[in-house]
C-alpha cells in the first residue's frame, strides 16, 4: 500500500473572485504523471495517470473544455499550461489538475515533471528551476483576467529525493502549506502530518487515490459550493480512512469573497424559478408555538393540544416525537423540582390554548455559593442572558470505547476502560449557538463567524477552531466569576451516553427524525440546537448537528489514558479531539463512541462546533 505523506498534503482549490453567474466559457488543463525517468523504481507512481483522467471526464460531465497530459516532461507541460491559458478570456472559468510528484523548497510548493533530474543534496534551486512553481501556475491563469482559477494540485507523495541519514533537497515530504491569498479557496488532501492514503489495503481495487475517488462525485453535484464540496469530500475521506484506522482528514481554508461558487450549477432553490410563496399563516404560526415552550413541555395535555391544531406541520410531528419519549423516558423531560413553578409560558399568552406544564426558564445571574451547593442532578441554571443554558449530570463510573462486536467500530474507540467520574459538574444542554457567540463578538474578545447562509440565532455556531472555543470558555470564565470549560473526551462520551452502553443514546439504530446527518433526509445544513429529543439526562443534539471540540490532545487509542475522566494535555497537543458527528456525517461517525481525533486546532469549517462545560463547587 503506498502511503502518500503529507506535511500540509495540498490538493488546492482555488477560487479567483466571485461567481455572480455562469462564465463565458470554462476551460481545464488535467495533468498525470506516473514515470519519473530519472527516479528509482520505487518512486514511481501507479494512480496519478488514472486520478488525471478521472477528475477529467468529472469536468468534461459539467461543461469544461478538457485539455488532457499524461507523463509530461517539463517543455510538454509548459506547452500545456500555455495551451490552456490561450483559450481563457477574462470572465472565463480555468481548472487546473495535477497528480503526481511534487515538493516543498524554500517556502513554495513545485510540481516536478517526468524529466525532473534526481538531484543531489543541495541542489535545492537546481531542483526550483527545472520543476514548475505553484506561484507561477496561479499567476499565468490571474493574467488572463479570469472570473474562476481552479487548480487542484495532488502532488503530495514523499520526497522522491529525501535519503536517510543526509539533508536532501525539499522538505521531508509532501507540500507546504502556503497560506492563501485574497480570493483563493484550498484544499488539502490531508492535514498536517497526516499521510494521504491511495489505497485501503491490498484487496483495494479502485482505480484511484483515496482522496481523487471522493473528490470525482462531488464535483458533479449540483448545489455544492467549493466550501461545501470540501466539507464533504473531508467527510468522506475521514470515513474511510477510519476503516483502515488510519487519520486523514482533508483541510480546506477559504479567502474567497462576493458569494459562492458552483462548479455544477446552482442549487435547486436558487435556480431562476417563480418566487417561492410565504409559508402558510398556521406554520408560522406553529414554529413560533413550538419554538415558545411547547418544546420543552413535560404537559402531555399541552403536547396532545398542540398536535390537534398543528398535526400536520414539522412541528406536530416533533410534539408526537417528544410526547412517546415522554412515555419512555419521563424523567428527561421533567423541571427539576429545585426550579420555581413554571408561569404561564410565552405560548399561552400568544395563542391562549394550552394549559400549562411548559418548563421553568432558568434565572440568568450566576450562582450563589449557597444555590449551588445544593445543586442536583437535571437542575438547570443559566448565569447571563445570553450565557448557556447548563444542566448538572451526575458523578459515576461508564465503560469508555466501543466493543470488538459493535458495527462500525474503530481501532481508536479501544481499549475499552472503566471511566469514574467523580463529582457531578454541568454541561450545556446545547451546542453553543449563534446568539451565545455573538454575545462575546459584541464584547471584543470573540471573533465573528460565517453561517453560511444558514441562519444564526439558535443554530449551533460553525467555523469555530479550537483556539476560538478556549477563547470563548476563557471570556465566559472572566464574566460570570465562574469556571467554564471545555469538557475531556471522557466526560463527553459520559454525558452522550447518559447510563447507556448501546451506539446511540436512544438504541442501536439511527434516523434522520432522531439526528440531523447524512441520511434518508440529508438536509445539509445545521438545524437549530433543539430540533430534536434530548437524552435522559437532558442534552440536546448529543449526536449530529456538528462535531463538539474537546480538551483534549490528540492520540490514536486510550493506552494510557486517565481513568478519572481527567482530559489527556500530553502527546501531540498542535492537534486536538472533536466528538459527536454533524451534519454531513455518516451515521457510523455519530455513534458515542466515535472519535476524530487528528484536527489541527486553527481548523475552522462548517461542520465545527462546541460544547461547554463547568466545574462546579461543592465547598462551604
Amino acid at each position: 500500500m503506498r502511503l502518500v505523506a503529507a506535511i500540509a498534503c495540498a490538493a488546492m482549490l482555488v477560487g479567483l473572485g466571485a461567481v455572480p453567474g455562469h462564465a463565458e466559457k470554462r476551460v481545464a488543463l488535467v495533468v498525470g504523471n506516473d514515470r519519473y525517468a530519472n527516479l528509482p523504481k520505487d518512486e514511481q507512481l501507479r494512480k496519478a495517470v488514472n486520478d488525471a483522467r478521472a477528475v477529467g471526464d468529472a469536468l468534461g460531465r459539467i461543461g469544461f473544455q478538457v485539455i488532457r497530459g499524461e507523463n509530461l516532461g517539463r517543455l510538454a507541460l509548459l506547452a500545456k499550461l500555455d495551451e490552456l491559458t490561450q483559450k481563457l478570456e477574462p470572465g472565463d472559468t480555468a481548472f487546473f489538475f495535477f497528480a503526481g510528484h511534487g515538493v516543498a523548497v524554500n517556502g513554495g510548493n513545485y510540481i516536478l515533471p517526468t524529466d525532473v533530474p534526481n538531484v543531489r543534496p543541495g541542489q535545492d534551486t537546481l531542483l526550483a528551476r527545472v520543476a514548475l512553481g505553484e506561484s507561477d501556475i496561479v499567476g499565468d491563469l490571474q493574467g488572463r483576467g479570469v472570473r474562476v482559477a481552479i487548480v487542484v494540485l495532488d502532488a503530495c507523495r514523499n520526497n522522491p529525493f529525501k535519503k536517510p541519514g543526509v539533508r536532501g533537497v525539499g522538505g521531508e515530504r509532501g507540500l507546504s502549506r502556503i497560506e492563501p491569498a485574497r480570493g483563493v479557496f484550498s484544499l488539502y488532501s490531508a492535514g498536517l502530518g497526516q499521510a494521504a492514503l491511495d489505497r485501503l489495503g491490498d484487496a483495494d481495487s479502485n482505480p484511484n487515490s483515496v482522496f481523487t475517488r471522493v473528490l470525482v462525485p462531488a464535483l458533479g453535484k449540483p448545489g455544492l459550493s467549493l466550501g461545501d464540496l470540501a466539507v464533504e469530500v473531508r467527510e468522506e475521506v475521514a470515513r474511510l480512512a477510519h476503516t483502515v484506522s488510519h487519520d486523514q482528514q482533508p483541510a480546506y481554508y477559504d479567502q474567497t469573497t462576493g458569494g459562492h461558487v458552483y462548479l455544477a450549477g446552482l442549487p435547486q432553490a436558487a435556480k431562476p424559478v417563480e418566487p417561492p410563496r410565504p409559508p402558510a399563516p398556521a406554520q408560522s404560526e406553529a414554529e413560533r408555538a413550538w419554538l415558545a415552550g411547547v418544546k420543552d413541555t413535560g404537559s402531555e395535555k399541552v403536547l396532545d393540544d398542540f398536535i390537534r391544531r398543528y398535526g400536520d406541520t414539522i412541528y406536530g410531528t416533533l410534539a408526537r416525537e417528544r410526547r412517546e419519549g415522554l412515555k419512555k423516558t419521563p424523567v428527561a423531560a421533567v423541571v427539576p423540582p429545585t426550579q420555581p413553578a413554571a408561569q404561564p409560558s410565552l405560548v399561552d399568552r400568544v395563542l391562549g390554548i394550552f394549559g400549562s406544564g411548559g418548563a421553568a426558564t432558568p434565572s440568568a445571574e450566576p450562582l450563589s455559593a449557597e444555590r449551588e451547593r445544593a445543586l442536583k442532578p437535571k437542575d438547570v441554571f443559566k448565569e447571563c442572558e445570553q450565557c448557556p443554558e447548563m444542566i448538572v449530570v451526575p458523578a459515576g463510573s461508564f465503560t469508555m470505547g466501543s466493543p470488538p462486536s459493535e458495527p462500525g467500530r474503530q481501532k481508536d474507540e479501544g481499549p475499552q476502560r472503566s471511566v469514574t467520574i467523580g463529582k457531578p459538574f454541568a454541561v450545556g444542554r446545547f451546542a453553543v449557538t449563534f446568539d451565545e457567540w455573538d454575545a462575546c463578538v459584541a464584547a471584543r474578545v470573540c471573533r465573528h463567524k460565517a453561517d453560511q447562509g444558514w441562519g444564526r440565532g439558535r443554530r449551533p455556531v460553525i467555523n469555530v477552531s479550537w483556539d476560538d472555543a478556549k477563547a470563548y470558555v476563557v471570556w465566559l470564565s472572566r464574566k460570570t466569576g465562574k469556571t467554564y470549560r471545555l469538557l475531556s473526551e471522557a466526560e463527553r462520551e459520559y454525558v452522550t451516553r447518559a447510563g447507556t452502553t448501546t451506539p446511540y443514546w436512544w438504541g442501536a439504530s439511527i434516523s434522520t427524525s432522531q439526528a440531523n446527518y447524512r441520511g434518508g433526509e440529508y438536509r445539509q445544513k445545521t438545524v437549530p440546537v433543539d430540533t430534536f429529543q434530548p437524552n435522559a439526562w437532558g442534552l440536546f443534539q448529543i449526536h449530529g448537528n456538528v462535531w463538539e471540540w474537546v480538551e483534549d490532545c490528540s492520540h490514536d487509542s486510550y493506552a494510557g489514558a486517565p481513568s478519572d475522566g481527567s482530559a489527556r494535555v500530553s502527546g501531540d497537543c498542535g492537534r486536538r479531539v472533536v466528538r459527536g458527528g454533524a451534519w454531513g456525517s455518516d451515521p457510523e461517525s455519530l455513534r458515542s463512541a466515535f472519535r476524530w481525533w487528528g484536527l489541527d486546532t486553527g481548523e475552522q469549517i462548517s461542520n465545527l462546533g462546541f460544547r461547554v462545560g463547568r466545574t462546579l463547587s461543592r465547598d462551604p
